[in-house]
């Protein structure tokens, strides 16, 4: 929990610093990363308050990237407090945000999150889609964490839906990318091919 304690003190500096400089654009943002930082650590109450705010200055000055990461600090809230459906149409959300933006990446961010919801729903074929939609943008944008972390995600998906050769596969090509590194999520595809 420190290292969550840590990122909410520093995001809550960023966010008085942005306000001390009357900078609505940056204020907006902080709101969103905070928001996120406050919902995953479950304090969803502050966290919509901080959705609220950045929400409402991103949209007086048209940012989209300040209205992308607001709904993602929505859907950390939502999260936390078990409702998938509202963490499912933030996430959405924010990805039209920042691809109206431009930011495509940044749209992509969201469906780790996305693809953890429609499995926790049951619905194991959206995820599929989603992480399919998404590998080929990190592969392009060279971010291979990023592609190992979906990879992973797929794996899953695709043994909620039987299909255990597939998934084999997904864990493999995960493996070979998050093996170098000390993650969990690195871990915890070892541990489903049976290395670890």
């Amino acid at each position: 929990m420190r290292g969550v304690d840590e990122a909410i003190s520093l995001l809550s500096a960023a966010l008085a610093v942005a306000e001390a400089q009357h900078s609505p654009q940056l204020a907006a943002s902080a709101h969103g990363l905070l928001a996120m930082a406050l919902g995953d650590a479950g304090f969803v109450t502050e966290a919509r308050a901080h959705v609220r705010k950045g929400l409402r200055l991103a949209h007086e000055i048209g940012d989209t990237q300040g209205i992308g990461v607001n709904h993602m600090g929505a859907a950390a809230a939502a999260f936390h407090s078990g409702d998938l459906e509202e963490a499912i149409d933030s996430l959405l959300e924010s990805a039209r945000a920042y691809r109206e933006g431009g930011l495509p990446l940044r749209a992509a961010w969201a469906s780790h999150r996305l693809m953890d919801a429609y499995r926790a729903l049951g619905r194991p074929q959206e995820a599929v889609r989603v992480g399919e939609e998404a590998l080929p943008l990190y592969r392009s944008m060279n971010d291979p964490l990023l592609a190992g972390r979906i990879l992973g995600r797929l794996g899953q998906a695709w043994t909620d839906l039987g299909e255990p050769e597939r998934a084999r596969r997904c864990w493999q090509e995960a493996d070979a990318i998050l093996g170098p590194y000390d993650m969990a999520e690195g871990r915890a595809v070892r541990r489903r091919l049976g290395i670890d």
